[in-house]
């Protein structure tokens, strides 16, 4: 373990709703080797995640929960520099 990082799962505890996402099964499973967790309903998510085309339905079940709408880079940020973004500098 020399100089590891001791967080590896930069999305513990937090959960994405993936709407349009390309290549969906591959992001899901690049969120929860992360740590997050992928869900079916914008309620229970912290984060919507819209992929290429927007989405108004997404947009409209995010503002209704109260979560956050972002793009997929927003997660692959978050993944890659260990924390969390900004969500409204990557809001769709």
């Amino acid at each position: 373990m020399d100089g590891e990082k001791t967080n590896e799962l930069p999305l513990k505890g937090f959960k994405f709703l993936l709407t349009n996402v390309n290549k969906t099964d591959d992001f899901k499973e690049e969120i929860s080797s992360n740590g997050g967790d992928v869900c079916g309903e914008a309620e229970d998510a912290n984060y919507v995640v819209v992929g290429k085309r927007k989405q108004t339905k997404a947009t409209e079940d995010a503002k209704k929960h109260q979560v956050d709408l972002v793009t997929v880079k927003f997660v692959r940020s978050w993944i890659e520099s260990g924390e969390k973004p900004n969500p409204k500098d990557y809001t769709p």
